[in-house]
């Protein structure tokens, strides 16, 4: 019923057109013309229904389960897309924890290297300060003897020129007779 709809809405305006000026469209339209024009309508349509119903619906079906392959293949690759996505960012995670890690581990390593440089660098410096003090000491301790011993011999010069000038010849003998004596008698 269906198909006859659709055949007679085909040709329906080739019938009015045909009809011209003469009489209605509706005479046009039953006219033994238009009826064989409809019969071979008709023919060429249950033609094509036999003829063609089953390689047209083989090629639709092919066409329908070649895109269902299709949609059911891309599903199956976005899902597998999503999984490894979820892989990478589960790894991603994990790279990120582990770096937070070792970032802790170098930040603690770092401050431990800084204290015993810091430490290392303030014993150097303790021990330079001792090393300079026990210099200042000694070079202090050297001065104060070098200054005694100066001393001492200017002392010795100055009493020796003091004795010179108040020994004179015959004084002298005398001294020397003396000493002579009390070494003979020790002797």
């Amino acid at each position: 019923m269906k198909l006859f709809l659709t055949a007679l809405l085909a040709l329906a305006p080739s019938a009015l057109f045909a009809s011209g000026s003469e009489g209605t469209p509706l005479d046009a339209l039953l006219s033994a013309d238009m009826g064989w024009k409809a019969l071979n309508f008709l023919l060429l349509l249950l033609l094509l229904h036999v003829f063609l119903k089953k390689p047209v619906g083989h090629a639709f079906q092919a066409s329908a389960t070649a895109t269902r392959d299709e949609f059911e293949l891309t599903q199956k690759e976005v899902l597998i897309k999503e999984e490894r996505l979820q892989e990478l960012q589960r790894k991603m995670q994990a790279l990120e924890a582990e770096l937070d890690e070792r970032r802790a581990v170098s930040l603690k390593a770092i401050e431990a290297e800084r204290k015993r440089v810091l430490d290392e660098a303030e014993a150097h410096s303790k021990q330079m300060h001792e090393h300079v003090e026990k210099r200042i000491q000694q070079t202090l301790a050297k001065a104060k003897n070098e200054i005694r011993q100066y001393l001492a011999t200017e002392a010795a010069h100055l009493a020796e020129a003091g004795v010179k000038t108040q020994i004179d010849g015959p004084k002298k003998q005398a001294l020397l007779d003396d000493y002579q004596n009390s070494i003979t008698k020790a002797g």
